[in-house]
């Protein structure tokens, strides 16, 4: 999925609508638009995601 949605594009794009954190968070804006993706992308890359979710967050 990054290799389509690279962090340069997600990043414009959270910019471009206004929605660029303002505090650091767990979750930043660019993983929650991953997530999303991942959602409205079907099950088996949301489990990849959760799985690569909860090593990074650990």
């Amino acid at each position: 999925m990054t290799k389509v949605f690279t962090q340069e594009l997600v990043d414009t794009a959270v910019a471009k609508h206004g929605r660029i954190e303002q505090r650091r968070r767990l979750l930043s804006a660019r993983l929650v638009v991953y997530f999303v993706l991942a959602l409205g992308h079907g099950l088996p890359s949301w489990r990849r995601f959760s799985a690569k979710m909860s090593k990074a967050t650990a």
